[in-house]
């Protein structure tokens, strides 16, 4: 019987649970979501992999969790950006150096991950996420609104300025490096589209 290193079995459970989620989110951050099996976080946890599946039924469930607690702190960074005083304009551009900077980081990289496992989702798993990434454009929308673009065009022009942050990551990314001339021009037509 493995030895219990809490006050109590529930307490073990959700220690180990989140010792495993941990040790798997640092592995798929390193190594990518898809060099990773099960079979790897046990290895790094320490426990059989059939231990695994008492705590996450699929690798897919770690990295959802993960995903769900990772919006949430974009989320958080984005209402922090946009909701400060200042010049709406110049608040949605900030935004999108940030978006533009967290977009070279291996979190993000894993957030494509989640494209390979979002087929595989429960319906209402698939609408929560996609509810997320709604709750995710609304302070960029708020501040289009106060920078005055029209309430009919808040919603599509969203979705441009998000479009353009995602196309110039994917650009840099298959540069290597960010591209100051890139940004340049984003920044421009991004400015085109409040006015």
């Amino acid at each position: 019987m493995p030895k219990i290193t809490a006050p109590s079995v529930a307490e073990h459970v959700a220690l180990q649970e989140q010792r495993v989620f941990d040790t798997a989110v640092d592995l798929f951050l390193r190594l990518g979501y898809t060099n990773v099996s099960f079979g790897d976080i046990a290895e790094a946890v320490g426990l059989a992999r059939t231990s695994l599946y008492r705590y996450f039924p699929r690798k897919a469930d770690i990295l959802t969790r993960w995903f769900r607690v990772e919006l949430e702190t974009r989320i958080a960074r984005s209402a922090d950006l946009l909701g400060r005083d200042g010049d709406p304009a110049a608040l949605v551009i900030d935004w999108v150096e940030d978006q533009l900077d967290y977009a070279t980081r291996p979190e993000h990289v894993l957030i494509a991950s989640m494209n390979q496992v979002e087929p595989a989702l429960a319906a209402e798993a698939r609408t929560e996420l996609s509810g997320i990434h709604s709750r995710l454009l609304a302070p960029l929308s708020a501040t289009l609104a106060r920078a005055g673009v029209a309430d009919e065009e808040l919603a599509a022009t969203a979705e441009l300025v998000n479009g353009l942050v995602l196309g110039v990551a994917r650009f840099e990314a298959a540069q290597g490096s960010p591209d100051h001339l890139v940004r340049a021009r984003a920044r421009r037509a991004i400015a085109a589209l409040m006015y």
